[in-house]
């Protein structure tokens, strides 16, 4: 991640903290946060309430994103939740040599399969925000 991260003070206000939408858009993918909150339900109100709101606040991240609608699933995406390097380049106005790069340094995470590499669209938007801090 380029540029400063915020303090955690920044975040956190007296008995609340505020969670950025892309940070749960992250919690979701990375964390598994709906397994969590599927688990927990029940035993505490109070996290019931807050794990859903992540992930609420992560799902209208990601539809703000990439133009879906979480409340409406289609048979056919418009547009693939994937991309290629070239496809990346394009986006970010570098080469795709350079997205290599960023994907071999885990700046910019994605899967590789077999020497082909994929980018899920949530991801380069979480490194394109990093990048703009």
């Amino acid at each position: 991640m380029s540029g400063i991260a915020p303090h955690p003070a920044h975040y956190h206000h007296g008995s609340v903290v505020v969670v950025p939408e892309r940070a749960a858009a992250w919690l979701v993918q990375h964390a598994d946060l709906r397994s969590l909150r599927v688990s927990a339900r029940g035993h505490d109100q109070e996290i019931d309430a807050v794990l859903m709101a992540l992930t609420l606040a992560g799902l209208k991240w990601a539809a703000d994103v990439d133009g879906s609608d979480p409340r409406k699933r289609t048979e056919i995406a418009p547009q693939s939740e994937w991309m290629d390097p070239e496809e990346v380049a394009t986006v970010l106005n570098v080469s795709s040599s350079r997205v290599r790069q960023e994907l071999r340094s885990d700046r910019l995470k994605g899967e590789k399969r077999g020497r082909a590499w994929r980018i899920h669209r949530t991801e380069l938007e979480h490194y394109r925000a990093a990048q703009a801090k």
